[in-house]
């Protein structure tokens, strides 16, 4: 079995659809890699979520990786019926897949499920392989008491993306990378 991991920290929703009948949401990441599914918690009432949860998910096979997806949906959790709506989903290839030293947070505008489908709003990932023994499969970790490795400059993209999210900023506006920071 290899010890190489996916790390997926999923940061933040935005813009999502209303689907309560109030004007929000109660959403939830449900995401699918390598044949295993997880999940974050749910947060209520807010269009705008913000979870910063990190997964690391096991790599069974790294020789497949290149032919491999990470499905990330989202979805919208009925109190009331129990049900599931989905909102969007975005999609990766394992080709896009990059060390946790390069890594950077995206978002991703969602994508509907079918064609006629109402929808808007995208998805804050940050998507990394890592071979660090530390990060222990299929466990869920808090950032709270993840050690943060991150240098300044990504410190800042990060902030300057969540700000631009928060205040609803169309994504190609505002997703900063490296080469905007000189």
């Amino acid at each position: 079995m290899s010890n190489l991991k996916l790390g997926v920290e999923v940061v933040g929703a935005y813009d999502l659809m209303p689907k309560d009948g109030q004007g929000s949401c109660s959403a939830f990441v449900e995401f699918h890699f390598d044949g295993q599914k997880f999940r974050t918690t749910t947060k209520d009432n807010d269009l705008n979520p913000i979870w910063n949860e990190t997964f690391y998910i096991n790599i069974t096979d790294p020789s497949k990786l290149p032919n491999l997806t990470l499905d990330a949906r989202v979805y919208h959790y009925n109190k009331s019926n129990s049900s599931m709506v989905f909102l969007g989903k975005v999609r990766l290839k394992g080709t896009s897949f990059v060390p946790y030293s390069d890594a950077l947070l995206f978002h991703y505008p969602l994508k509907k499920k079918f064609i006629f489908s109402r929808f808007k709003g995208g998805l804050g990932l940050k998507v990394f392989v890592t071979d660090d023994p530390s990060s222990i499969g299929s466990i869920y970790h808090s950032p709270a008491v993840e050690p943060c490795s991150m240098d300044t400059d990504q410190d800042t993209l990060y902030e300057l993306n969540s700000i631009a999210s928060c205040l609803g900023l169309q994504s190609s506006y505002w997703e900063w990378t490296e080469a905007d920071m000189v």
